[in-house]
């Protein structure tokens, strides 16, 4: 279970109040590529969803171009759930992230390692905070394909009288290079 401690130093001078108390939400879904959504449609949770751009990630052997054959790994974000529960002065907010992975034929080995990220932003879009996480795919003999459930990454994000949960947004993404990026950009969607 990963966990992601937000520290936001432009909050520390407020005074943080009690925003009483609260039960779990429904568990809401955001597909890679869709508008974010609210925690079970709560005004007072963040806005998740996956950045489009960073959605999927297609690795190829440094140096020797995007030829199939080249092809270390083909990764994307799948799905992710979350949670969000109010307690005194913040929002706990847990995110459970599907990720898949196809091992493409230039890899080394049957472990292959994907780096994803979570990113909290502002009502602005001003990135508060980002923490980037490993995600390892073990790939069983004779399969090309596997799948992480579940990886779990938990926030807690301050509130006070004048800042709810919902002043923040949630994103996911995998760590793409620029060459990556460039390359998801003129593959299109999927």
């Amino acid at each position: 279970m990963r966990r992601l401690a937000i520290g936001l130093l432009g909050l520390a001078a407020l005074a943080l109040a009690a925003c009483g108390g609260g039960s779990s939400s429904d568990v809401q879904r955001a597909n890679r590529g869709e508008a974010p959504v609210r925690l079970a449609q709560r005004a007072d949770c963040p806005r998740i969803g996956v950045l489009a751009d960073a959605a999927d990630l297609t690795r190829f052997t440094p140096g020797k171009g995007e030829d199939l054959t080249e092809m270390v790994v083909d990764a994307r974000v799948s799905g992710v759930r979350g949670q969000c529960d109010l307690a005194r002065a913040a929002v706990q907010v847990e995110l459970a992230i599907t990720l898949d992975a196809t091992r493409g034929p230039a890899a080394q080995g049957r472990v292959v390692d994907v780096p994803y990220f979570v990113v909290v932003t502002d009502a602005d879009g001003e990135v508060l905070d980002k923490q980037v996480f490993q995600a390892r795919f073990e790939f069983e003999s004779n399969r090309s394909r596997a799948r992480l459930n579940e990886e779990s990454v938990k926030l807690m994000l301050p509130t006070a009288a004048n800042l709810r949960g919902s002043a923040y947004s949630v994103s996911i993404g995998l760590q793409v290079t620029e060459a990556e990026l460039a390359y998801n950009r003129r593959r299109g969607a999927r």
